[in-house]
This record gives structure tokens, C-alpha cells and sequence, in this order.
């Protein structure tokens, strides 16, 4: 009897917390006009993560989208002081002289920058060649080490068997020696 008290009590809370949920989602969607059916039948947590979640969602989108138009805007202000800046003076159909002035000067600039990239360029490259060839002669002798490798490491075995044994004979000896001082004694 006691246990059936319990589980309706229990049972009671649980209708009380999830009417508490559906109300709180009831009220923040009427506030909201967002669509309630898609968390009706969630926790009052889970329908704020999933609120959440598409908040971040579109705020990321909204995000990107600026980032879209002011990259839009810079290339058409780009865009716009190349034109006046190509666009002849007065109306007249020739370019002006100092507009061909500097075009001049910017492709005297620009030929400047492009032979120092290229310079760069070279000395990199060279720079890398020298560090090609290094590596390639350290490949090279590592290789024939390791042809030399296995013949050294077993004339080293060989040795050490020996001495093991060596050893062990010394060890016998000094055993006997043992034995027959305490058998003199």
C-alpha cells in the first residue's frame, strides 16, 4: 500500500513536471510565433537547446553573409577608384599624360616587385637543392652502414657469447676452488 502511494505520488510530479515544460514551451512560442509541435514533446531543456542551437545556426549564416557583402562592397570600391583613376580627364577619348604617368610608374613598380619575388625565389630554391643534395649523401651513408650493420652486430653477439662462457668457466673454477678449500679444511 505504501508503495502505491509512492509511485502516484511520483507519478503526479512527473505529470506536473512535464505540464510545467509543455506550458513553458506554450508560452515562449505564443511570444515567439515559432512553431510549438516540433517540441512538444520535449523538456523545457531540450526545447531551449534546440532553440538555441537554431539561433546560433542562423546567427552564423547572418555572420557569414555580412562578411559576403563586405567583401562585395571593398572589391566594388576597389573597383570604382581603379575607374577613376583609368577614366580620362576632361571627358576626352585620349588617356591624359598623367594618367599615363602612373600607370607608368605602377608598372615600373610592379616589374620591381615581381624581380624580387623571383629573386627570392631562386635563392629558395637553391637553398633547397643544397639541403636535397645533403640529405641524399646522409641517405647514401646511412644506407651503407646498414649493409655493414648486420655483420657488426653479429661479430658483437659472437663476442659477448664468448665471454658468457668465459665466464661461466671462471665461475666453475672459482666454485672447485671453494669446494676444495672447505674439503681441506
Amino acid at each position: 500500500l505504501q508503495l502505491r502511494q509512492d509511485n502516484k505520488r511520483l507519478y503526479r510530479k512527473v505529470a506536473e513536471a512535464k505540464a510545467g515544460d509543455e506550458h513553458i514551451i506554450r508560452v515562449a512560442f505564443q511570444t515567439k510565433g515559432l512553431k510549438q509541435d516540433a517540441f512538444h514533446n520535449m523538456s523545457g531543456k531540450a526545447a531551449l537547446t534546440a532553440v538555441d542551437q537554431k539561433v546560433l545556426s542562423k546567427t552564423k549564416r547572418l555572420n557569414a553573409s555580412k562578411h559576403t557583402t563586405r567583401t562585395y562592397q571593398q572589391r566594388l570600391d576597389e573597383l570604382k577608384r581603379e575607374y577613376e583613376r583609368i577614366k580620362p580627364e576632361g571627358g576626352s577619348g585620349a588617356v591624359s599624360s598623367s594618367a599615363w604617368e602612373r600607370k607608368k610608374e605602377e608598372d615600373v613598380m610592379n616589374l620591381h616587385a615581381l624581380e624580387n619575388r623571383l629573386e627570392k625565389t631562386q635563392f629558395k630554391s637553391k637553398e633547397a637543392e643544397n639541403i636535397t643534395s645533403y640529405y641524399q649523401k646522409l641517405k647514401t651513408q646511412l644506407q651503407d652502414e646498414s649493409l655493414t650493420f648486420q655483420g657488426q652486430l653479429d661479430s658483437l653477439e659472437a663476442e659477448i657469447l664468448k665471454y658468457r662462457e668465459e665466464l661461466r668457466s671462471l665461475q666453475v673454477m672459482r666454485d672447485d676452488a671453494q669446494l676444495s678449500e672447505e674439503a681441506a679444511k
